[in-house]
Protein backbone atom coordinates (compact mmCIF):
# COMPACT_ATOMS: atom_id res chain seq x y z
CA UNK A 1 0.00 0.00 0.00
CA UNK A 2 1.29 3.29 -0.92
CA UNK A 3 2.23 6.10 1.28
CA UNK A 4 2.92 9.95 0.88
CA UNK A 5 5.51 11.16 -0.04
CA UNK A 6 7.37 13.58 1.86
CA UNK A 7 9.63 16.49 0.69
CA UNK A 8 12.11 18.85 2.45
CA UNK A 9 12.82 22.35 0.84
CA UNK A 10 16.08 23.98 1.72
CA UNK A 11 15.21 27.83 2.34
CA UNK A 12 17.85 28.92 0.39
CA UNK A 13 17.01 27.23 -2.58
CA UNK A 14 14.28 26.30 -4.95
CA UNK A 15 14.69 22.73 -5.32
CA UNK A 16 14.00 19.52 -2.85
CA UNK A 17 17.09 18.40 -0.76
CA UNK A 18 14.94 15.13 0.12
CA UNK A 19 12.31 12.85 -1.41
CA UNK A 20 10.68 9.65 0.50
CA UNK A 21 8.39 6.89 -0.26
CA UNK A 22 7.13 3.96 1.60
CA UNK A 23 4.73 0.90 0.39
CA UNK A 24 3.91 -2.64 1.40
CA UNK A 25 3.48 -5.46 -0.54
CA UNK A 26 3.55 -8.89 -1.66
CA UNK A 27 6.28 -8.70 -3.72
CA UNK A 28 9.54 -6.77 -4.01
CA UNK A 29 8.27 -5.79 -7.12
CA UNK A 30 5.54 -4.32 -6.28
CA UNK A 31 7.20 -2.19 -3.59
CA UNK A 32 9.53 -1.06 -6.02
CA UNK A 33 6.75 0.49 -8.57
CA UNK A 34 4.78 1.98 -5.71
CA UNK A 35 7.99 3.51 -4.16
CA UNK A 36 8.90 4.99 -7.95
CA UNK A 37 5.40 6.16 -8.43
CA UNK A 38 5.70 8.00 -4.72
CA UNK A 39 9.01 9.69 -5.52
CA UNK A 40 7.64 10.88 -9.05
CA UNK A 41 9.55 13.21 -11.81
CA UNK A 42 12.73 15.11 -10.51
CA UNK A 43 15.04 12.33 -9.33
CA UNK A 44 17.85 14.06 -11.33
CA UNK A 45 19.36 15.67 -8.71
CA UNK A 46 19.39 12.93 -6.31
CA UNK A 47 23.40 11.66 -4.87
CA UNK A 48 22.32 9.35 -2.14
CA UNK A 49 19.68 6.93 -1.76
CA UNK A 50 18.97 5.67 1.69
CA UNK A 51 16.62 2.53 2.00
CA UNK A 52 15.23 0.83 4.92
CA UNK A 53 13.76 -2.35 5.01
CA UNK A 54 11.41 -5.49 7.39
CA UNK A 55 12.77 -8.48 7.51
CA UNK A 56 11.22 -10.41 5.44
CA UNK A 57 12.54 -7.88 2.63
CA UNK A 58 15.50 -8.78 3.18
CA UNK A 59 16.14 -11.93 0.76
CA UNK A 60 15.25 -9.63 -2.25
CA UNK A 61 17.24 -6.11 -0.95
CA UNK A 62 20.41 -6.51 -3.76
CA UNK A 63 17.33 -7.16 -6.63
CA UNK A 64 15.14 -3.94 -4.95
CA UNK A 65 18.29 -2.12 -4.93
CA UNK A 66 19.08 -2.65 -8.37
CA UNK A 67 15.49 -2.00 -9.48
CA UNK A 68 15.80 1.51 -7.77
CA UNK A 69 19.40 2.58 -8.91
CA UNK A 70 17.89 1.83 -12.95
CA UNK A 71 14.53 3.79 -11.95
CA UNK A 72 16.05 7.10 -9.79
CA UNK A 73 19.39 7.20 -11.57
CA UNK A 74 21.40 6.82 -8.08
CA UNK A 75 24.12 5.02 -7.96
CA UNK A 76 24.86 5.40 -4.24
CA UNK A 77 22.97 3.65 -1.43
CA UNK A 78 22.79 3.01 2.38
CA UNK A 79 20.68 1.63 4.67
CA UNK A 80 19.43 -1.56 6.77
CA UNK A 81 17.00 -4.12 7.63
CA UNK A 82 14.96 -4.02 10.90
CA UNK A 83 11.88 -6.01 12.09
CA UNK A 84 10.00 -2.70 11.65
CA UNK A 85 10.31 0.24 9.86
CA UNK A 86 8.71 4.26 10.43
CA UNK A 87 7.33 6.23 7.97
CA UNK A 88 4.72 8.89 7.91
CA UNK A 89 2.41 8.24 10.57
CA UNK A 90 3.11 4.30 10.64
CA UNK A 91 5.05 2.06 12.09
CA UNK A 92 5.34 -1.26 9.90
CA UNK A 93 6.45 -4.78 11.28
CA UNK A 94 5.99 -8.57 10.08
CA UNK A 95 5.71 -7.90 6.39
CA UNK A 96 7.40 -6.75 3.14
CA UNK A 97 8.16 -3.33 3.30
CA UNK A 98 10.43 -0.26 2.40
CA UNK A 99 10.87 2.73 3.18
CA UNK A 100 13.02 5.21 0.77
CA UNK A 101 14.39 8.60 0.84
CA UNK A 102 16.57 10.07 -2.15
CA UNK A 103 18.69 13.22 -0.77
CA UNK A 104 20.14 15.71 -3.79
CA UNK A 105 23.09 16.35 -2.11
CA UNK A 106 26.12 19.15 -3.78
CA UNK A 107 29.05 17.38 -5.15
CA UNK A 108 31.45 19.11 -3.49
CA UNK A 109 31.53 20.45 -0.09
CA UNK A 110 33.49 23.34 0.80
CA UNK A 111 33.97 24.58 4.67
Amino acid sequence: MPLAASITYNASMDTPIFKAACATGSDWRVIVEQCLAELGAGTESARLGLIYVTEPLAPDLDRLLEALRSGTGVRDWIGTVGSGICCTGREIYDEPAAAVMLAALPKTVTG
